[in-house]
């Protein structure tokens, strides 16, 4: 599945997972997926919520990555595992 994602990304993004894939697997590393929000006010966006921090942004971008802040429920899995991927909420605004 994570390759097939990749194709789906083009060359830049697409390179960047199937470069990562292969890092996890030569070292046998176990993931787990941060994609679950703190509930703020449902009836707000994110960008509207009083509190910033209930929903992860990116608030710096640099040559070595992102930088960011806010608040993602963890899984289960976090605590045993090498890496911890975090996606983004879908909706932003």
């Amino acid at each position: 599945m994570l390759l097939a994602l990749g194709s789906k990304l083009g060359d830049e993004f697409g390179g960047r997972v199937k470069e990562y894939f292969g890092f996890v697997a030569r070292g046998d590393l176990a993931l787990a997926v941060a994609q679950t929000d703190v509930k703020g006010d449902g009836s707000k966006r994110p960008s509207e919520q009083e509190n910033k921090n209930l929903y992860l942004r990116v608030v710096d971008q640099r040559d070595d990555g992102i930088i960011v802040r806010g608040a993602k429920a963890h899984t289960t899995q976090s605590a045993v595992s090498d890496e911890i991927i975090v996606i983004s909420t879908e909706s932003e605004g």
